[in-house]
């Protein structure tokens, strides 16, 4: 009888142990790890088209997820764990949200509502029988015929038309060109006559010596002191194009006017 119940007691401690050890290594599925996956979504409701960021918030002691699977309520699907959506239409969208661990686990979020517009006022009204037949038995109200409004043609506006005005007449002085002995400078343009916008390349040819210096006047109160310089005239008429060319020595000559016509 003794050897019996000190059996029974080792039994018992022996279930005890392998309890405690079972729930201490967290075996089995007595203890399980608090799994959270929650969809944010910022807005939830909003006029079309409403674009929406979507992110999963994962806490799991099995790690970060290996993929995610959204379905986005309106045909679409994506794979990434945060990112934007826009719903072009009205219409209340139930967005779900599953997580896969890479052991294979699965895990699913509550899903979350997303409310574009106002789809319950674009709803079609429900007519019961009783409006039916009220409808039915109504007389109908004559109508009147539609007042006609009798609108007076317009006058056309007389067509006036504008006398051109001429060109403006450009007047210069030009001075007396200073002339050397032994030197000649000629103005060289590449044209002579041209419509507005008229744009004519200078440039010149000198005897006698070794030019250092140009002064171009180009009649329309433009100058340049390049060697061969490029002018647009913006406006029609004749402009007297003078030119100075320094020597060393120094010698001044002056070449003798061109004209170019504009228009």
């Amino acid at each position: 009888m003794q050897t019996t119940n000190i059996v029974t007691g080792m039994r018992v401690y022996s279930c005890i142990a392998i309890l405690i050890l079972f729930l201490v290594c967290g075996c089995g599925s007595l203890v399980t790890a608090a799994d959270s996956v929650i969809i944010q979504a910022d807005p939830v409701t909003g006029e079309p088209p409403l674009t929406v960021t979507l992110s999963a918030d994962v806490e799991s002691s099995l790690g970060e997820p290996s993929s995610y699977m959204w379905n986005l309520g309106d045909g679409e699907r994506r794979t990434e764990p945060s990112f934007s959506h826009t719903y072009q239409s009205e219409g209340i969208y139930r967005v779900n949200l599953m997580v896969e661990f890479e052991d294979g686990t699965n895990r699913y979020a509550n899903p979350v509502q997303i409310i574009v517009g106002n789809p319950e006022a674009t709803s079609a009204p429900t007519i019961t029988s009783t409006q039916a037949q009220a409808s039915v038995a109504a007389t109908p109200t004559p109508t009147q015929p539609p007042e006609v409004t009798v609108t007076p043609t317009p006058t056309p506006a007389p067509i006036v038309t504008a006398t051109p005005t001429p060109p403006p007449v450009v007047t210069q002085v030009i001075p007396t060109p200073i002339k050397v002995d032994g030197y000649s400078v000629t103005i060289l343009p590449n044209k002579a006559r041209g419509p507005v916008p008229f744009n004519v390349r200078f440039t010149s040819e000198t005897i006698g010596g070794l030019p250092i210096a140009w002064n171009w006047n180009f009649g329309d109160g433009q100058k340049s002191t390049i060697r061969k310089p490029a002018h647009n005239y913006l406006s029609p008429g004749t402009y007297v194009v003078q030119l100075s060319v320094q020597f060393r020595g120094p010698v001044w000559v002056d070449a003798d006017p061109i004209t170019i016509t504009v228009g």
